[in-house]
């Protein structure tokens, strides 16, 4: 006789289980939810504990041609910066039960422009200064009786600077001397240019701008504005200007140009010298060109690390890191992404001046470019 090893329940047997299954299911559903909310807890408390550790603030400030946010350089900067250069252990603490609470420094970007940038630096609230006009002697000076002082100064690209003008302006180029006539106000109408033009001219300009201050000092000697100036507020208000009004011409980076609307684009390109014979260039085509333009018309771009009053010792380490690190060649690999020429391939014509203790090249060739 064949025996069965199954054993069989009776239908009240199996719904005497019933109950313990719910218990147990609902016993481990409360182990369960204890140990998220533990872990919920532990996550709040770290959150807690890195407000503890002292945040390390990285403020980045100055020229809107380079920090501007559609020009998204400054972005990749600190994107890479973070990532290649910055160690977590290195801004972690150890907490009893809680284990290693990591804060990372938070990285700061202001485009307010090269001078009003200068003016914050005077307060001890900016560790990086970005400049597109190189900061004279004077404005070293005038930091130092701040108690700021300059650890670490560079070139750290280059960049062509654009004049635009309004889609009816039928002038097709200028030549320098042109051009300062127009800056100086000397020439007050576009036909004193051209055979071609018409009507008045209207210069746009904008206020704290080192770009301004590069175009004035190189045509006109000097930083002064003519009487005929129109004072625009940014590059986006200055540029919907110069479409506005019949007659304007507006100066920019070449690179923040070149994210503009190519239908809204009209350069006013600008002949090198006075010859009418010379060489005139498309500023904004792709196979620019830096050394057929005119050189008054390339700068290089500047940023200082600084120390002193009002900034922390951590805070302008990281300042003088993230410096190298914009020099380096995976810094430059972004400069160079973003439209603007590397510090690798510097044109030759253009003047750099930095700092008297910075720019020097030791006996093995490596630029000094902090002096600790």
């Amino acid at each position: 006789m064949a025996t069965n090893n199954f054993a069989t329940y009776s239908p009240r047997q199996s719904s005497l289980l019933i109950p313990f299954f719910v218990f147990l299911g609902s016993f481990l559903g409360a182990v369960l939810g204890a140990v998220s909310s533990i872990n919920d807890l532990k996550d709040g408390a770290k959150e807690i504990a890195s407000k503890t550790i002292p945040p390390i603030v990285l403020t980045i400030v100055g020229s809107d041609s380079v920090l501007g946010d559609k020009l998204g350089l400054a972005a990749a900067w600190v994107e890479g910066f973070t990532q290649d250069e910055l160690d977590q252990d290195d801004f972690s603490k150890e907490f009893p039960l809680l284990g290693t609470v990591t804060r990372m420094p938070e990285l700061q970007i202001h485009a307010i422009g090269s001078k009003t940038g200068l003016a914050q630096a005077h307060k001890g609230k900016v560790h990086l200064l970005v400049m597109s006009d190189p900061m004279a002697e004077q404005d070293v000076q005038a930091l130092q009786a701040s108690g700021i002082q300059v650890r670490c100064a560079a070139v750290i690209g280059y960049d062509a600077i654009v004049f635009v003008t309004d889609l009816h302006n039928r002038v097709p180029a200028i030549g320098e001397d042109a051009l300062t006539e127009i800056l100086t106000g000397e020439a007050l109408t576009w036909s004193y240019i051209s055979d071609l033009g018409k009507g008045n001219i209207r210069v746009l300009a904008r206020k704290g701008s080192g770009t301004t201050d590069i175009v004035l000092r190189n045509y006109t000697g000097n930083t002064k504005w003519a009487k005929t100036f129109i004072s625009c507020k940014d590059n986006d208000h200055c540029m919907s200007d110069a479409l506005d009004m019949r007659g304007s011409i507006y100066w920019a980076s070449r690179t923040w140009l070149r994210l503009q609307p190519a239908a809204f684009r009209h350069p006013m390109r600008v002949r090198r010298g006075v010859q009418q014979n010379t060489k005139v260039v498309d500023p904004l085509a792709k196979d620019f060109n830096p050394r057929d333009y005119p050189y008054k018309l390339l700068r290089g771009l500047y940023m200082y690390a600084l120390e002193g009053n009002g900034i922390t010792t951590s805070s302008s380490d990281l300042a003088a890191k993230f410096l190298l690190y914009v020099r380096s060649q995976r810094g430059q690999q972004h400069t160079l992404n973003k439209g603007f020429l590397s510090t690798f391939d510097s044109p030759d014509e253009v003047t750099i001046k930095l700092p008297k203790d910075f720019g020097n090249r030791d006996t093995d060739g490596r630029i000094k470019i902090c002096t600790r």
